[in-house]
């Protein structure tokens, strides 16, 4: 997935499902073997999201909506969670989940 393709998710789940309140965080591409994608809080400054360039097609809007939920919960809801996929992700993830995004387990 490129960034513009990344981005333009965001934007678009940001105005459909957020009603456009998140801010746009600072968008970076990774080689990382560890996840699609990353969501990092900054304190004082913009937030980050990285993603893995090779997200395939089908993950790249679940993908995109999951770090945005991480987003809002530490961003909107000013919370941070111990357990990042604990109760307050879980429920604020089916709350605003859109028919097109699957559920999420974590096992």
């Amino acid at each position: 997935m490129n960034l513009r393709t990344f981005k333009n998710i965001w934007e678009q789940l940001n105005n459909e499902v957020f009603s456009g309140l998140l801010f746009p965080p600072r968008f970076y591409r990774t080689r990382s073997n560890y996840s699609y994608a990353t969501y990092v809080a900054g304190i004082d400054c913009e937030s980050d999201m990285y993603y893995h360039r090779d997200i395939p097609g089908r993950l790249g809007r679940s993908t995109v909506y999951h770090e945005m939920i991480h987003q809002y919960v530490e961003e909107f809801l000013g919370l941070d969670e111990v357990d990042h996929h604990g109760p307050i992700f879980l429920k604020q993830y089916n709350k605003f989940r859109p028919s097109d995004i699957g559920n999420f387990d974590e096992e």
